[in-house]
Formats: C-alpha cells, structure tokens, sequence
C-alpha cells in the first residue's frame, strides 16, 4: 500500500481498509546528518534542537493549512524520499486503526510517520542515535495542527 492509494489521500478511510495489521520496518541507507540540513532550511528549530512550537506534555507543534500532507512533507525530507515508503496498518491501544510509515535509518536513527494521534493530529516521530549530530534532539515528536 502506497501513499498514492485512498488510504494516504483520506486518513478516515483506514477503519475500512481490509489490510493485514503489523508495522513494517523499512531500511534505508542515509542517516540523519545527510537530511537534517535540508529539513533546516524549511522548518526551524529551537536553540535546544526541537522543531516546532511547544505543545501540551512534551509533543511539538507545526502549524499548517493542510496538517496532513505537511506531516508527509515533513518525513518525506527527513527521510530523504521523494514519495512516502509503504505504509503499515496499526491498531492502536483504542482498537482504532491508523496508517504509519516506520524508517529505520543506516546510524540506527528511527523516524515514524502516522496519520493520526489521540488528539487526532498527524504526526512525525524523531530518534536522533547519532552521537555527532547535536544539532536536533535525541528524541522528538511533532504534531501538525491546523493553522488559526
């Protein structure tokens, strides 16, 4: 399943997907420090590494006229893919289904994409795990919000 198919273009229409559930791992051969430069150019962070403004709890925020495809744009440069990699079908802990990208990156850094959270925002998760790269955060999750 691609981010072209009607589950990438509609978040809604996940609960009457019939895909098999699990959360695919995809390797790719880059890290961090190759994207984080360009990531940089189009989102800001705070002087201690963080992108986006402070949220509730300890999620970011990035506001946006359409919060979905800002979050797939967001992973997309992150991970340095021109399209989205396949997605996975995730049942979350409230039996409600969700679209999720997980990447794993050649420094061991993880980043996740998924379509929506409990406060039914898209959002872009970031696990910083190269030890050189000081300019981000070791941990980070970034919810995309509809602009006031």
């Amino acid at each position: 399943m691609r981010c072209g198919s009607t589950l990438a273009t509609n978040p809604k229409c996940v609960t009457a997907m019939g895909s098999s559930l699990g959360i695919k791992l995809i390797q790719l051969d880059r890290s961090l420090a190759n994207t984080i430069p360009q990531v940089q150019t189009e989102y800001s962070t705070s002087p201690s590494g963080m992108f986006g403004e402070r949220g509730n709890g300890q999620a970011r925020r990035i506001y946006a006229e359409n919060p979905y495809e800002a979050s797939k744009h967001f992973f997309r440069t992150i991970v340095g893919e021109g399209s989205m990699p396949e997605m996975s079908v995730y049942r979350q802990r409230d039996n409600s289904l969700i679209a999720r990208c997980d990447v794993a990156l050649s420094d061991g850094s993880r980043v996740t994409w998924r379509s929506t959270t409990r406060d039914g925002t898209p959002a872009v998760s970031i696990r910083n795990r190269d030890p050189k790269l000081t300019e981000i955060k070791d941990y980070q999750n970034v919810h995309f919000e509809k602009r006031k």
